[in-house]
């Protein structure tokens, strides 16, 4: 959690920090994922998510897709005030021909470097998405960001276990 009365910024700055000590010379590899979960819903993990991967893409320069796996309650696109032409459900639908670059086609772009894939708008097409179709997304997201920060669901479905499985 993040205390109130506190400078954020400078405590969003030095989390950043820590991380990239610690985790040395593979920040600098493709494949970093960053699962960002909460404990229950409105506790802002999707702000926390939204920030750190403009803050990576911004400020580090680092290539980064926030993928939003909270398949019924998502709205990481809603936050950034975004239209998403294709979604998750997009995945499911053209999973068997799905390769790197169909894959880019259907990210939404925030700022330079930094992608979204969205959760689909309508809770009808989240039961079309399956662990199979979230684990080969994933595997060409991580091959071809160095950062695939995932906002996951609070509940501990199937899809929110594969994401935290990578």
């Amino acid at each position: 959690y993040i205390p109130v009365g506190f400078d954020i910024e400078k405590i969003f700055s030095e989390a950043v920090i820590r991380f990239k000590n610690r985790s040395g010379s593979k920040l600098e590899q493709k494949g970093n994922i960053i699962c960002v979960i909460g404990a229950k819903g409105g506790v802002g993990t999707s702000h926390i998510a939204i920030n750190l991967g403009w803050a990576l893409s911004q400020i580090y320069k680092k290539r980064v897709v926030l993928t939003d796996l909270d398949l019924l309650g998502g709205h990481d696109a809603f936050l950034l005030d975004l239209t998403p032409k294709r979604t998750l459900k997009h995945i499911a639908q053209h999973y068997k021909s799905l390769d790197k670059s169909m894959l880019e086609t259907f990210l939404s772009e925030i700022a330079p470097g930094f992608s979204l894939l969205a959760s689909p708008d309508d809770p009808v097409d989240a039961e079309e998405i399956h662990t199979d179709h979230i684990n080969f997304a994933l595997d060409l997201l991580i091959d071809n960001h160095e950062f695939v920060i995932m906002d996951m669901s609070h509940d501990m479905d199937d899809i929110t276990l594969a994401g935290m499985d990578k």
